[in-house]
Formats: C-alpha cells, structure tokens, sequence
C-alpha cells in the first residue's frame, strides 16, 4: 500500500507538472499568436499599399499620356492662332490700303487695275 501511495503522488507531482508545463506553453503562445496577427495585418496592410501604389502608377500613366496629348492640342491650336493673326494683319493692311485709296480717289469709283497695281506694289 505504501507503494501505491507513493505512485500516486509521483502521478499527482507528474500531473501538477505537466498542468504547470500547460500554462507556460499557452503563456508562450499568446505573445508569439500575438506577434503572428501582428505580422499577418501589417502583411495585409503592405499588401494593399502594395495594390494602391500600383493602381496610382497606373493612373499616373494614364495622365501622363493625357498630358501630352493636351501639350500636343495646345501646340497645334497656338500655330492656329498664330496663322489667324498673321492673316488678321493681312487684312488690316489691305483694309488700311482700300481706305487710302478711297481717300485719295477724286471720285467715288475705283478703277480695278489700278486698285490692283497698288496692292501689287
């Protein structure tokens, strides 16, 4: 009876211990489950960094085409106007040589040749 006595509280030590080894393990656990959430939402987090990053360097190209296209229209419209302005003065030098000659016409008709040869000149 002494030996089973003395079995019994190696197995009630062994079971204390082993409850003792338990809470040590699960205390170990949490920081390290704690650590691997951790890493596991930062992962996350780089990852959708990592989509956004992509997604405004994809629309960063997008607008760079865009932009030049506009640079493109801009410079096409600027040698409009400057081929407008250039017949804009054209015709403010014809208009100023049609009043001059007006002026200057002892009657109200002008003769076409002759209008013709001062434009010529």
């Amino acid at each position: 009876m002494e030996e089973i006595r003395k079995l019994k509280e190696k197995v009630g030590s062994h079971e204390a211990d082993v409850k003792l080894h338990k809470k040590l393990l699960e205390r170990t656990n949490q920081p390290q489950s704690f650590m691997m959430k951790d890493i596991e939402r930062a992962e996350k987090e780089l990852d959708f960094a990592k989509r956004k990053a992509n997604q405004l360097d994809s629309q960063l190209k997008k607008l760079k085409i865009e932009n030049e296209q506009l640079k493109g229209s801009k410079a096409s419209i600027n040698d409009d106007l400057q081929r407008l302005l250039a017949k804009r003065s054209d015709i403010e030098q014809l208009q100023t040589a049609l009043m001059g000659i007006i002026r200057h016409s002892s009657s109200r008709k002008i003769d076409v040749d002759d209008l013709r040869m001062l434009l010529s000149d």
